[in-house]
């Protein structure tokens, strides 16, 4: 092994331990920003977002692989959503993929606490339409004080050229 080969491993090697990094404080910023109310998931309420207030988005979130039966609708509506996304400069991140983001809804992850030990659901989960459980497109919205892992996702997108695609694999 030349000195060459050994650099291009320590560097891959580190860029790994990066992105596994940035996969957990993503993880860990969903869910905070669902108890916070902050999440925002499926197609028509991420739409509906970005055409009233694309300024408050943090970051989107797509999946990266699409069930096959909705193949064609899904990756229209991702391509127009990541340059919705685009042209307001809003960083988009692709999941490998989204059943780590379900376990944050079956964990009861998304409870907010509220009048000492009870516990509210996001507005999103108290409804009873199949958007409900729509995880083909995430917003998380800016916070007051960002938190150490919206800090880490924010400085990995900005370290990240805006022509590069950035996928990230969530941890369970």
């Amino acid at each position: 092994m030349t000195l060459s080969d050994l650099r291009k491993r320590i560097l891959m090697e580190a860029q790994r331990s990066k992105l596994r990094e940035v996969g957990s404080a993503l993880r860990e910023a969903m869910a905070k920003s669902c108890k916070e109310h902050r999440l925002i998931w499926g197609v028509v309420e991420c739409a509906r977002q970005l055409e009233n207030s694309p300024d408050e988005v943090m970051v989107c979130i797509l999946p990266e692989t699409l069930p096959t039966q909705y193949y064609t609708p899904m990756a229209i509506q991702h391509t127009l959503m990541k340059a919705y996304c685009q042209e307001h400069e809003i960083p988009v991140i692709k999941v490998v993929s989204i059943s780590p983001v379900s376990e944050i809804f079956k964990k009861g992850e998304c409870m907010a606490a509220n009048d000492g030990n009870k516990s509210s659901s996001h507005p999103l989960l108290e409804r009873k339409s199949s958007n409900a459980l729509d995880f083909s497109c995430f917003l998380i919205k800016k916070s007051h004080a960002l938190s150490q892992s919206e800090y880490c996702i924010q400085v990995y997108c900005d370290d990240v050229s805006r022509d590069k695609e950035m996928v990230i694999e969530l941890p369970s």
